[in-house]
């Protein structure tokens, strides 16, 4: 029997009406979301966002309920750094999850190390760091694009119909053209990926990374791997003859594929490209999409070189050096104007470097 495929594009476009509002991108975004038309209100120990007032106890913007640091220092209390004055690699790792919406609030998302006090002077980026995030992605923001490829399918759709029902001896299969145009839908191929990430420096106190970029990357190469995805399904395309129709069968699938590659597929080419354009670098919907994703299980590594700090200068500061020095350090994934974070135990992001107590001296 031959596949209506009409029919089978109008009830993708009714399932398509149904969906909500908010697409997953990736496979871990965090359970608890509040998703749907309104912008998502979570209440937190320091947040509150849906009323468009967000308060923090410590850190002010902070995208994520769940969030921690850790570091590879392999330091503890009992097993500190000798303070022998040497330059030691150490990666700061900031996990975390559960992202909170706050497009209400200005300024740029970044991932930040805080230095204190006694170490500010003697910490520096080393390198660049790494970026890895699954996002949640608007659907509305995403019409524009889902309107231009749904478009250019269903007019191939329709063409393709219409030729096979002309030369009914043979018939052209477009179950990878659905399969693909319904990752587009659904965005399930869209999974976390790993990008670099440029590292800063704000005076001594900050080492940070803008992430607003590195979405953009993301998005950009997420969508341009779907669309290539529809794009090489539709080329590939083309008329078989039917079981049993012989050399009749053979002559209606030439004349099939002379429409597809003469006026059928050069017509979807030239609608397509207006959405490959879309994605491509410098979009303002790339740019759009990325300003109201909110982010899921998200990985930053901050790689940084760490000089031992002075033991006379450590002591001048009032650090008590009976007791090995904790070197506190906070990461976290923000969204703000200006970096401001305190320094605690009990921040969310807290990750110490401990150093003995004595002074390395040499023989």
């Amino acid at each position: 029997m031959k596949k209506d495929y009409k029919k089978s594009m109008d009830q993708k476009a009714r399932a398509k009406r149904r969906s909500k509002k908010y697409l997953l991108v990736g496979t871990s975004i965090a359970a608890g979301m509040l998703l749907g038309t309104a912008p998502i209100s979570i209440a937190t120990p320091l947040f509150t966002v849906g009323s468009q007032q967000v308060y923090a106890d410590l850190i002010s913007g902070q995208l994520f309920n769940n969030l921690t640091t850790s570091n590879t220092s392999g330091t503890t209390a009992s097993a500190p750094f000798p303070l022998a004055g040497t330059t030691r690699n150490v990666d700061f790792v900031i996990s975390a999850n559960n992202g909170i919406d706050l497009s209400v609030l200005n300024g740029s998302r970044r991932a930040v190390l805080a230095i204190p006090t006694e170490m500010q002077g003697l910490v520096n980026p080393n390198g660049t760091g790494t970026f890895q995030t699954d996002i949640l992605l608007p659907g509305e923001e995403l019409q524009p694009l889902l309107s231009i490829v749904d478009g250019a399918v269903t007019t191939l759709v329709s063409a393709v119909e219409n030729i096979v029902n002309l030369n009914p001896l043979a018939s052209v299969n477009l179950d990878e053209v659905y399969a693909q145009l319904a990752l587009l839908e659904n965005l399930s191929t869209l999974t976390s990926a790993e990008v670099a990430l440029n590292l800063q420096m704000q005076g001594d106190e900050y080492i940070y990374g803008e992430l607003d970029g590195s979405l953009e990357t993301i998005i950009r190469e997420g969508l341009t791997e779907i669309l290539d995805g529809i794009n090489d399904a539709v080329q590939a395309i083309q008329a078989t003859p039917n079981a049993g129709s012989g050399a009749l069968g053979t002559i209606a699938a030439g004349t099939i594929n002379t429409a597809l590659s003469a006026t059928i597929k050069p017509a979807f080419n030239l609608t397509f490209a207006t959405a490959t354009g879309l994605v491509g670098v410098g979009s303002s919907l790339i740019g759009t999409l990325a300003d109201a994703s909110v982010l899921g299980e998200t990985t930053v590594t901050i790689p940084t070189l760490i000089q031992d700090p002075n033991y006379s200068d450590l002591a001048a500061a009032g650090v008590d050096m009976s007791v090995p020095y904790e070197a506190g350090f906070v990461g976290n994934i923000v969204k703000a104007d200006v970096l401001s974070i305190d320094i605690a135990s009990s921040s969310d992001g807290y990750s110490p470097v401990f150093y003995q107590a004595a002074e390395v001296t040499p023989p």
